[in-house]
């Protein structure tokens, strides 16, 4: 299809349990609306309690003819681990995330040692303890010249959700965006990055129209005056002498550096303000997401972020309120769906 392509990321609500009805009709919706979609980023899919995640494998690799990667193996061996600090958790590793494509795939190891020959071909670290949380796939893109011009990073991310897992969160968000971010500036492979990152908190539209982010603080948390929380080497200089950020200064960062056009250097665009298909609105009025007694309650959790190397054509949110495309019917969050061009 030459060098366009069309991404689809959505949470499938699997943590919450899927039935059997509502499993059959998110394969029906994919059916009906999506058969043209190139690549898929699904979170929340449920392996443990329900067929979730076995009729969604069936569904892409025999009926779809998709390849298909995924963390159901990684869940399935942290949920079972005795070992100290995974001990004691358990909804968080019964589901997981599926990234399914069109093309050939093959997931990416992330590793705590960045081995290799010194040049930046394997930048597979992270510092965070949730590893299920960022699937990375290589993606074999047809019609291009080398193999190497011919490769997509594709992201499908998943992170922690609420305030009770504080340091995590932000180490997840922080892992994600240096990652990226050296990807960005140390090879030219191409990047998309989809799912549910659980922020920012709002966005609205300054005087000229356009986007301004709301992070979250950790001011819920009472960590406003807490001198310091996490690792110990993250300063900000502050009249000349270093400092430590306190929490609530390293949640601020952590999304704003992802979302905020004027605070992001890693190359990489919001598809939802950057597409080509019209003006935009805040996040409140065009939400993916309810978040029942939530301070606003909608939000656009769900995202999908391009580097400078693709065309953003159009970005849709399905939520069935400019369109009958609805995924809110099916799942508590609303599909996100663009359309790239190389």
């Amino acid at each position: 299809m030459g060098n366009e392509l069309t991404v689809l990321t959505w949470n499938l609500n699997g943590d919450a349990g899927v039935s059997t009805d509502r499993i059959e009709r998110q394969k029906q919706f994919f059916r009906d609306h999506h058969h043209e979609t190139d690549l898929f980023c699904l979170q929340a899919v449920d392996w443990t309690r329900s067929d979730h995640f076995d009729e969604l494998i069936e569904f892409f690799e025999e009926e779809w003819c998709y390849d298909v990667t995924h963390t159901r193996d990684w869940n399935r061996q942290l949920l079972g681990l005795d070992v100290q600090p995974y001990h004691n958790i358990n909804g968080r590793f019964k589901h997981c995330l599926l990234t399914a494509s069109r093309w050939p795939i093959e997931r990416n190891p992330l590793d705590l040692k960045n081995s290799g020959s010194g040049k930046p071909v394997g930048l597979n670290y992270f510092y965070t303890n949730f590893p299920d949380g960022l699937l990375v796939s290589d993606v074999r893109l047809p019609n291009h010249g080398t193999v190497d011009s011919g490769r997509l990073e594709l992201w499908n991310v998943g992170i922690v959700h609420g305030s009770g897992w504080k340091e995590e969160k932000i180490n997840a968000l922080e892992t994600m965006y240096a990652r990226v971010f050296l990807q960005n500036k140390k090879t030219d492979k191409r990047v998309i990055l989809g799912g549910d990152f659980n922020a920012p908190l709002k966005e609205t539209l300054d005087g000229d129209g356009e986007p301004t982010i709301v992070p979250h603080d950790g001011n819920r948390l009472k960590a406003k005056n807490r001198p310091f929380y996490g690792n110990p080497y993250r300063y900000r200089i502050s009249n000349e002498d270093s400092e430590p950020f306190t929490f609530s200064q390293r949640w601020k960062n952590a999304e704003s550096y992802i979302f905020d056009p004027e605070l992001a250097d890693w190359d990489m665009r919001d598809t939802y303000w950057s597409a080509e298909d019209g003006a935009k609105k805040s996040s409140m009025d065009d939400h993916t997401h309810v978040v029942h007694n939530g301070n606003p309650a909608n939000k656009r959790l769900d995202h999908l972020l391009a580097d400078d190397q693709f065309d953003v054509k159009t970005c849709e949110i399905q939520n069935g309120i400019e369109t009958d495309v609805n995924g809110f019917d099916v799942s508590d969050h609303a599909p996100v769906v663009s359309e790239f061009e190389t």
